[in-house]
């Protein structure tokens, strides 16, 4: 992390960030239906099902989100796809947490 901005120049690269700046420009997007975040073509060939999309309510018992990734190419910028999961039929909660869980291949 030479920018200093807490991530590894890696996952910069498999997010579409600049890993000579120190700012975050990117955030995944939420709602009710879906989790979203971009993403390059290269970047998915890479991750695989190397990447888990999981939930929790209460930041302890965390589950995959068993639903396939969809890919919009282009979404965000030329060579800039959105991946996002669709979270619809979650079960009703009053908080719930995501985070990517990355293996290494």
């Amino acid at each position: 992390d030479s920018d200093g901005d807490g991530l590894a120049n890696g996952v910069e690269f498999l997010f579409s960030t600049d890993p000579s700046s120190g700012v975050i420009d990117w955030h995944p997007e939420v709602d009710e239906n879906s989790f979203s975040f971009p993403a390059t073509p290269a970047a998915r060939e890479y991750l695989g099902a190397n990447l888990v999309l999981q939930t929790a309510t209460d930041l302890a018992g965390w589950s995959a989100v068993n639903t396939g990734a969809m890919i919009t190419p282009n979404h965000f910028a030329a060579g800039v796809d959105r991946v996002s999961y669709d979270v619809s039929s979650l079960p009703a909660s009053p908080q719930r947490f995501f985070r990517l869980v990355l293996s290494k291949p």
